[in-house]
Protein backbone atom coordinates (compact mmCIF):
# COMPACT_ATOMS: atom_id res chain seq x y z
CA UNK A 1 0.00 0.00 0.00
CA UNK A 2 1.61 3.90 -0.73
CA UNK A 3 1.94 5.99 1.57
CA UNK A 4 1.77 9.27 -0.86
CA UNK A 5 0.37 10.65 -3.25
CA UNK A 6 -0.06 13.47 -5.69
CA UNK A 7 -2.89 14.64 -7.77
CA UNK A 8 -5.30 16.58 -9.12
CA UNK A 9 -9.43 16.97 -8.97
CA UNK A 10 -11.27 19.33 -9.89
CA UNK A 11 -13.44 21.37 -7.27
CA UNK A 12 -17.29 20.52 -6.88
CA UNK A 13 -20.29 21.16 -4.58
CA UNK A 14 -21.79 20.37 -1.50
CA UNK A 15 -19.69 17.54 -0.15
CA UNK A 16 -17.47 16.36 -1.97
CA UNK A 17 -15.34 13.15 -1.61
CA UNK A 18 -11.77 12.84 -3.52
CA UNK A 19 -11.00 9.04 -4.09
CA UNK A 20 -8.20 6.98 -6.21
CA UNK A 21 -5.47 7.90 -3.60
CA UNK A 22 -4.90 4.69 -2.49
CA UNK A 23 -4.51 4.63 1.04
CA UNK A 24 -6.06 6.51 4.22
CA UNK A 25 -4.42 10.24 4.48
CA UNK A 26 -3.11 12.32 7.85
CA UNK A 27 -2.47 15.05 6.06
CA UNK A 28 -3.26 16.69 2.69
CA UNK A 29 -1.93 20.20 1.48
CA UNK A 30 -3.74 21.98 -1.73
CA UNK A 31 -2.86 24.86 -3.67
CA UNK A 32 -4.95 25.70 -6.98
CA UNK A 33 -4.27 28.68 -9.52
CA UNK A 34 -8.35 28.59 -10.14
CA UNK A 35 -7.63 27.50 -13.65
CA UNK A 36 -8.27 24.51 -15.84
CA UNK A 37 -5.77 25.15 -18.62
CA UNK A 38 -2.40 23.31 -18.88
CA UNK A 39 0.72 25.29 -19.57
CA UNK A 40 -1.44 28.47 -20.81
CA UNK A 41 -0.71 32.05 -19.28
CA UNK A 42 -4.10 33.39 -18.18
CA UNK A 43 -4.89 36.68 -16.83
CA UNK A 44 -5.05 37.96 -12.92
CA UNK A 45 -3.38 36.66 -10.63
CA UNK A 46 -4.91 34.32 -8.72
CA UNK A 47 -3.98 31.26 -6.34
CA UNK A 48 -4.69 29.59 -3.10
CA UNK A 49 -2.92 27.22 -0.86
CA UNK A 50 -4.42 25.36 2.19
CA UNK A 51 -3.77 22.12 4.24
CA UNK A 52 -5.60 19.84 6.71
CA UNK A 53 -5.00 17.12 9.34
CA UNK A 54 -8.13 16.94 11.03
CA UNK A 55 -11.38 19.34 10.86
CA UNK A 56 -10.26 21.08 13.61
CA UNK A 57 -6.34 21.74 11.72
CA UNK A 58 -7.15 22.80 8.72
CA UNK A 59 -5.68 26.80 7.31
CA UNK A 60 -6.33 28.38 3.77
CA UNK A 61 -4.75 31.38 2.18
CA UNK A 62 -5.58 33.38 -1.57
CA UNK A 63 -3.80 35.91 -2.87
CA UNK A 64 -5.16 38.02 -6.44
CA UNK A 65 -4.22 41.02 -8.50
CA UNK A 66 -6.07 41.86 -11.48
CA UNK A 67 -4.76 41.88 -14.51
CA UNK A 68 -4.58 45.18 -16.93
CA UNK A 69 -5.49 48.27 -14.27
CA UNK A 70 -3.85 51.29 -14.55
CA UNK A 71 -4.35 51.59 -10.74
CA UNK A 72 -3.47 47.96 -9.40
CA UNK A 73 -5.97 45.87 -7.33
CA UNK A 74 -4.42 43.25 -5.17
CA UNK A 75 -5.43 41.42 -1.98
CA UNK A 76 -5.23 38.47 0.13
CA UNK A 77 -6.99 36.61 2.78
CA UNK A 78 -6.68 33.99 5.30
CA UNK A 79 -8.41 31.17 7.26
CA UNK A 80 -8.35 28.88 9.67
CA UNK A 81 -11.46 26.76 9.63
CA UNK A 82 -11.04 25.77 5.56
CA UNK A 83 -8.67 23.97 3.31
CA UNK A 84 -9.07 25.63 -0.10
CA UNK A 85 -9.98 29.65 -0.98
CA UNK A 86 -9.90 31.24 -3.68
CA UNK A 87 -10.55 35.45 -3.92
CA UNK A 88 -10.99 38.20 -6.49
CA UNK A 89 -12.29 41.43 -7.39
CA UNK A 90 -13.98 41.39 -10.65
CA UNK A 91 -14.57 45.36 -11.05
CA UNK A 92 -17.79 44.90 -8.37
CA UNK A 93 -16.05 43.98 -5.59
CA UNK A 94 -14.02 41.92 -3.25
CA UNK A 95 -15.35 38.39 -3.17
CA UNK A 96 -14.93 34.87 -2.20
CA UNK A 97 -15.00 32.69 -5.25
CA UNK A 98 -14.12 29.29 -3.98
CA UNK A 99 -14.17 28.00 -0.39
CA UNK A 100 -14.12 24.62 1.10
CA UNK A 101 -13.71 22.90 4.38
CA UNK A 102 -11.87 19.93 5.22
CA UNK A 103 -14.36 16.94 6.64
CA UNK A 104 -12.48 14.06 6.69
CA UNK A 105 -10.43 11.33 5.70
CA UNK A 106 -11.77 7.64 4.01
CA UNK A 107 -10.03 4.74 3.08
CA UNK A 108 -9.21 6.18 0.00
CA UNK A 109 -8.96 9.68 0.12
CA UNK A 110 -10.95 12.57 1.48
CA UNK A 111 -13.56 15.00 1.61
CA UNK A 112 -14.27 19.18 1.37
CA UNK A 113 -17.40 20.41 2.15
CA UNK A 114 -17.55 23.25 -0.27
CA UNK A 115 -19.59 26.51 1.25
CA UNK A 116 -18.81 28.81 -2.30
CA UNK A 117 -18.35 26.24 -5.23
CA UNK A 118 -16.74 26.15 -8.49
CA UNK A 119 -14.96 24.00 -11.18
CA UNK A 120 -11.43 24.45 -11.37
CA UNK A 121 -8.26 22.25 -10.92
CA UNK A 122 -6.64 21.64 -7.59
CA UNK A 123 -3.63 20.02 -7.11
CA UNK A 124 -2.45 17.96 -3.84
CA UNK A 125 -0.32 16.03 -1.56
CA UNK A 126 -1.57 13.49 0.82
CA UNK A 127 0.63 11.73 3.15
CA UNK A 128 -0.28 8.75 5.01
CA UNK A 129 1.86 5.73 6.46
CA UNK A 130 3.77 6.26 9.13
CA UNK A 131 3.99 9.61 8.99
CA UNK A 132 2.34 12.01 12.07
CA UNK A 133 1.14 15.17 10.85
CA UNK A 134 -0.10 18.19 12.26
CA UNK A 135 -1.77 21.19 10.17
CA UNK A 136 -2.13 24.64 12.20
CA UNK A 137 -1.63 28.52 12.07
CA UNK A 138 0.72 30.57 14.35
CA UNK A 139 0.84 34.55 15.16
CA UNK A 140 4.24 35.23 14.56
CA UNK A 141 5.48 37.61 17.35
CA UNK A 142 6.12 41.10 15.88
CA UNK A 143 8.93 41.14 19.10
CA UNK A 144 10.59 38.61 17.47
CA UNK A 145 12.92 36.30 19.51
CA UNK A 146 13.39 32.39 19.94
CA UNK A 147 9.97 31.41 20.74
CA UNK A 148 8.94 27.78 21.30
CA UNK A 149 6.10 26.04 19.04
CA UNK A 150 3.93 23.85 21.18
CA UNK A 151 1.03 21.28 20.49
CA UNK A 152 2.02 19.61 17.57
CA UNK A 153 1.57 16.35 19.80
CA UNK A 154 4.81 14.62 18.43
CA UNK A 155 8.59 15.61 17.60
CA UNK A 156 8.98 16.94 13.90
CA UNK A 157 11.15 16.20 11.11
CA UNK A 158 10.38 18.73 8.88
CA UNK A 159 8.34 21.73 8.54
CA UNK A 160 6.56 23.75 5.54
CA UNK A 161 5.35 26.99 6.34
CA UNK A 162 3.22 29.55 4.46
CA UNK A 163 3.04 33.60 5.44
CA UNK A 164 0.76 35.99 3.93
CA UNK A 165 1.57 39.12 6.52
CA UNK A 166 -1.96 39.16 8.02
CA UNK A 167 -2.77 40.22 11.71
CA UNK A 168 -6.48 39.34 11.20
CA UNK A 169 -8.46 36.31 9.67
CA UNK A 170 -11.71 36.02 7.78
CA UNK A 171 -10.99 39.61 6.55
CA UNK A 172 -9.75 40.96 3.14
CA UNK A 173 -6.14 42.83 3.57
CA UNK A 174 -4.58 45.35 0.87
CA UNK A 175 -1.55 44.43 -1.00
CA UNK A 176 -0.08 40.89 -2.41
CA UNK A 177 2.05 38.91 -0.08
CA UNK A 178 3.36 35.78 -0.39
CA UNK A 179 6.09 33.68 1.19
CA UNK A 180 6.20 30.31 1.56
CA UNK A 181 9.42 27.75 3.26
CA UNK A 182 10.60 24.75 4.70
CA UNK A 183 13.01 23.12 6.23
CA UNK A 184 13.78 19.72 7.53
CA UNK A 185 16.64 20.49 10.45
CA UNK A 186 18.04 23.66 11.87
CA UNK A 187 20.89 23.50 9.29
CA UNK A 188 21.48 26.47 7.08
CA UNK A 189 21.83 24.15 4.33
CA UNK A 190 18.01 22.29 4.92
CA UNK A 191 15.87 25.24 4.76
CA UNK A 192 14.63 27.62 2.24
CA UNK A 193 11.96 30.45 1.67
CA UNK A 194 10.42 32.68 -1.06
CA UNK A 195 8.00 35.07 -1.42
CA UNK A 196 6.58 37.84 -3.27
CA UNK A 197 5.21 41.61 -2.61
CA UNK A 198 2.46 43.32 -4.79
CA UNK A 199 1.73 46.96 -3.83
CA UNK A 200 -2.14 47.85 -4.03
CA UNK A 201 -3.54 51.30 -5.48
CA UNK A 202 -0.47 52.12 -7.46
CA UNK A 203 -0.90 53.68 -10.99
CA UNK A 204 3.05 52.44 -12.03
CA UNK A 205 3.59 48.45 -10.46
CA UNK A 206 5.60 48.33 -7.62
CA UNK A 207 6.36 44.05 -7.92
CA UNK A 208 9.01 42.26 -5.71
CA UNK A 209 10.54 38.34 -5.35
CA UNK A 210 12.98 37.35 -3.21
CA UNK A 211 14.79 33.83 -2.53
CA UNK A 212 16.97 33.15 0.53
CA UNK A 213 18.73 30.16 1.08
CA UNK A 214 19.01 28.78 4.70
CA UNK A 215 15.95 30.34 6.11
CA UNK A 216 13.11 29.17 7.22
CA UNK A 217 10.44 31.96 6.31
CA UNK A 218 10.83 35.58 5.41
CA UNK A 219 8.19 38.06 4.54
CA UNK A 220 9.00 41.39 2.27
CA UNK A 221 8.15 45.21 2.24
CA UNK A 222 6.06 46.90 -0.51
CA UNK A 223 9.67 48.49 -0.77
CA UNK A 224 11.37 45.19 -1.06
CA UNK A 225 13.05 44.75 2.20
CA UNK A 226 12.67 42.57 4.39
CA UNK A 227 9.44 42.39 7.11
CA UNK A 228 10.89 38.71 8.70
CA UNK A 229 13.35 36.38 8.73
CA UNK A 230 12.56 33.38 10.59
CA UNK A 231 15.24 30.63 11.02
CA UNK A 232 14.41 26.83 12.62
CA UNK A 233 16.38 26.29 15.63
CA UNK A 234 15.47 22.75 16.76
CA UNK A 235 12.78 19.98 16.50
CA UNK A 236 11.87 19.54 20.09
CA UNK A 237 9.20 17.07 21.81
CA UNK A 238 6.22 18.52 21.12
CA UNK A 239 7.04 20.90 18.17
CA UNK A 240 9.95 23.55 17.35
CA UNK A 241 11.82 26.54 18.17
CA UNK A 242 12.99 28.92 15.83
CA UNK A 243 14.57 32.15 15.71
CA UNK A 244 12.75 35.36 14.78
CA UNK A 245 14.05 38.83 13.38
CA UNK A 246 11.17 41.05 12.82
CA UNK A 247 10.40 44.49 11.98
CA UNK A 248 6.11 43.92 12.27
CA UNK A 249 4.07 46.51 14.07
CA UNK A 250 1.67 43.59 15.05
CA UNK A 251 1.48 39.97 15.21
CA UNK A 252 1.24 38.37 12.16
CA UNK A 253 -0.24 35.12 11.40
CA UNK A 254 1.92 31.90 9.66
CA UNK A 255 0.05 28.51 8.39
CA UNK A 256 2.22 25.56 8.75
CA UNK A 257 2.48 21.95 8.12
CA UNK A 258 4.27 19.63 10.77
CA UNK A 259 5.55 16.05 9.72
CA UNK A 260 7.14 13.10 12.19
CA UNK A 261 8.63 10.13 11.72
CA UNK A 262 9.13 10.48 8.37
CA UNK A 263 12.90 10.83 6.56
CA UNK A 264 13.02 14.14 5.46
CA UNK A 265 15.99 15.98 3.17
CA UNK A 266 15.51 19.91 2.80
CA UNK A 267 17.81 22.35 1.05
CA UNK A 268 18.07 24.04 -2.69
CA UNK A 269 19.71 24.09 -5.50
CA UNK A 270 19.79 26.01 -8.99
CA UNK A 271 18.31 25.32 -12.78
CA UNK A 272 21.11 24.38 -14.83
CA UNK A 273 22.18 26.61 -17.75
CA UNK A 274 21.51 23.30 -20.47
CA UNK A 275 18.86 20.73 -20.81
CA UNK A 276 19.87 17.04 -19.10
CA UNK A 277 19.60 15.68 -15.88
CA UNK A 278 19.98 17.13 -12.52
CA UNK A 279 21.21 14.72 -9.44
CA UNK A 280 20.30 16.22 -6.17
CA UNK A 281 22.37 14.05 -3.91
CA UNK A 282 22.82 14.02 0.17
CA UNK A 283 19.29 12.79 1.47
CA UNK A 284 20.65 9.21 3.01
CA UNK A 285 17.63 7.62 2.13
CA UNK A 286 15.33 7.07 -1.30
CA UNK A 287 12.30 9.44 -1.27
CA UNK A 288 9.14 8.78 -2.27
CA UNK A 289 7.88 12.36 -2.27
CA UNK A 290 9.24 15.43 -3.60
CA UNK A 291 8.17 19.08 -2.86
CA UNK A 292 9.39 21.97 -4.71
CA UNK A 293 9.10 26.23 -4.53
CA UNK A 294 10.60 29.14 -6.78
CA UNK A 295 10.96 32.44 -7.19
CA UNK A 296 12.57 31.86 -10.99
CA UNK A 297 15.19 33.83 -10.15
CA UNK A 298 19.37 33.34 -10.21
CA UNK A 299 19.67 35.56 -7.68
CA UNK A 300 19.43 34.62 -3.83
CA UNK A 301 19.53 36.65 -0.81
CA UNK A 302 18.96 40.00 -2.71
CA UNK A 303 15.38 41.18 -3.38
CA UNK A 304 14.13 41.51 -7.63
CA UNK A 305 11.64 42.79 -9.87
CA UNK A 306 8.83 41.24 -10.83
CA UNK A 307 6.33 38.96 -8.52
CA UNK A 308 7.47 34.98 -9.49
CA UNK A 309 5.71 32.00 -7.18
CA UNK A 310 5.92 28.43 -8.69
CA UNK A 311 4.83 25.46 -6.11
CA UNK A 312 5.15 22.13 -7.21
CA UNK A 313 5.47 18.17 -6.29
CA UNK A 314 5.69 14.53 -7.56
CA UNK A 315 5.11 11.58 -6.08
CA UNK A 316 7.43 9.60 -8.91
CA UNK A 317 4.59 9.21 -10.94
CA UNK A 318 2.11 12.52 -10.73
CA UNK A 319 3.52 15.73 -11.24
CA UNK A 320 2.38 18.77 -10.58
CA UNK A 321 3.65 23.13 -10.83
CA UNK A 322 1.25 26.05 -10.41
CA UNK A 323 2.58 29.43 -10.70
CA UNK A 324 1.90 33.35 -10.85
CA UNK A 325 3.81 36.33 -12.10
CA UNK A 326 2.98 39.85 -11.52
CA UNK A 327 5.28 42.41 -13.42
CA UNK A 328 7.04 45.28 -11.87
CA UNK A 329 7.23 49.18 -13.45
CA UNK A 330 4.39 48.57 -15.98
CA UNK A 331 1.28 51.47 -16.17
CA UNK A 332 -0.92 49.17 -16.55
CA UNK A 333 -1.11 45.37 -14.24
CA UNK A 334 0.26 42.81 -16.27
CA UNK A 335 -0.51 39.41 -13.78
CA UNK A 336 -1.02 36.34 -15.10
CA UNK A 337 -1.21 32.61 -13.61
CA UNK A 338 -0.80 29.00 -14.98
CA UNK A 339 -0.20 25.12 -14.08
CA UNK A 340 0.86 22.30 -15.29
CA UNK A 341 0.22 18.47 -14.81
CA UNK A 342 3.74 17.16 -15.93
CA UNK A 343 6.84 18.87 -14.06
CA UNK A 344 7.51 19.57 -10.91
CA UNK A 345 9.53 22.80 -11.68
CA UNK A 346 7.84 25.10 -14.81
CA UNK A 347 8.27 28.47 -15.46
CA UNK A 348 7.36 28.93 -19.26
CA UNK A 349 7.83 26.50 -22.56
CA UNK A 350 11.52 27.75 -22.26
CA UNK A 351 12.04 27.00 -18.51
CA UNK A 352 10.77 23.02 -17.84
CA UNK A 353 12.05 20.29 -15.33
CA UNK A 354 10.71 16.51 -15.18
CA UNK A 355 11.11 14.71 -12.08
CA UNK A 356 12.82 11.13 -13.60
CA UNK A 357 13.89 9.16 -10.73
CA UNK A 358 14.05 8.89 -6.71
CA UNK A 359 17.74 7.70 -6.23
CA UNK A 360 19.50 6.00 -3.31
CA UNK A 361 20.88 9.57 -2.01
CA UNK A 362 18.39 11.75 -3.64
CA UNK A 363 16.29 12.43 -6.89
CA UNK A 364 17.49 13.89 -10.33
CA UNK A 365 15.16 15.94 -12.19
CA UNK A 366 15.66 16.21 -16.06
CA UNK A 367 15.61 19.38 -17.49
CA UNK A 368 13.75 19.29 -21.45
CA UNK A 369 14.05 22.89 -21.50
CA UNK A 370 16.41 25.66 -20.31
CA UNK A 371 16.79 29.22 -21.62
CA UNK A 372 20.13 29.52 -20.03
CA UNK A 373 19.35 30.97 -17.13
CA UNK A 374 20.60 29.68 -13.46
CA UNK A 375 17.27 29.64 -11.13
CA UNK A 376 17.30 28.86 -7.35
CA UNK A 377 14.62 26.33 -6.09
CA UNK A 378 13.71 24.96 -2.66
CA UNK A 379 13.30 21.58 -1.96
CA UNK A 380 11.96 19.34 0.82
CA UNK A 381 12.28 15.14 -0.19
CA UNK A 382 10.27 12.78 1.93
CA UNK A 383 10.55 9.49 2.80
CA UNK A 384 7.53 8.28 4.26
CA UNK A 385 6.99 4.57 5.31
CA UNK A 386 3.35 2.19 4.10
CA UNK A 387 4.02 1.29 7.81
CA UNK A 388 1.03 2.65 9.91
CA UNK A 389 1.70 5.21 11.93
CA UNK A 390 0.08 6.40 15.10
CA UNK A 391 -0.83 9.82 13.50
CA UNK A 392 -1.70 12.77 15.37
CA UNK A 393 -5.11 11.82 16.68
CA UNK A 394 -6.34 8.28 17.61
CA UNK A 395 -10.35 8.50 17.92
CA UNK A 396 -9.85 12.54 18.79
CA UNK A 397 -7.15 11.62 21.63
CA UNK A 398 -3.94 13.44 20.85
CA UNK A 399 -1.03 11.30 20.34
CA UNK A 400 1.45 12.85 22.58
CA UNK A 401 -0.87 11.89 25.25
CA UNK A 402 -1.55 8.03 24.34
CA UNK A 403 1.49 6.30 25.41
CA UNK A 404 0.24 2.72 26.29
CA UNK A 405 -2.53 0.29 25.43
CA UNK A 406 -4.06 -1.66 27.54
CA UNK A 407 -0.77 -1.56 29.76
CA UNK A 408 1.48 -2.04 27.28
CA UNK A 409 3.74 0.91 26.01
CA UNK A 410 2.94 1.73 21.85
CA UNK A 411 6.90 1.55 20.56
CA UNK A 412 6.51 -2.51 21.83
CA UNK A 413 3.08 -3.31 19.69
CA UNK A 414 3.32 -4.22 16.25
CA UNK A 415 -0.09 -4.91 15.40
CA UNK A 416 -3.34 -4.21 17.16
CA UNK A 417 -6.03 -7.08 16.81
CA UNK A 418 -3.76 -8.42 14.41
CA UNK A 419 -4.51 -12.46 13.57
Amino acid sequence: MAAVKVGRFVSGSATQTVSGVGFRPKCVILWHTYQSNEETFENDLQAGIGAATATGEQWASAIWDRHNQGTSDCFRRMENDICVLAVSDPGTGRQIDMEGAFAGFTSDGFQITWSVSASVDISYIAIGGSANAYAGVHLIDDAGGTPSITGVGFQPSCILAHGIHLGSLDAYSDHGFYSFGGGSSASATDQATCSIAIEDDVTTTDTYRKFRQGEFLEVLTLAGGSQCNINLDSFDADGYTWSVSSSFTTDRYMGYVALGNVSAFGGYDTQPVSTGDQAITGAGFTPNLLFTWSHGHGNSGTVQDNAVFQIGATDGTNETTHIITSLDNQGTSDSDRAQSDTDVLWRNASNVGNHKSFDADGFTINWTACDGGERYYGYLALLVSEATGWGHNINGVANANIGKINGIPKANIAKVNAA
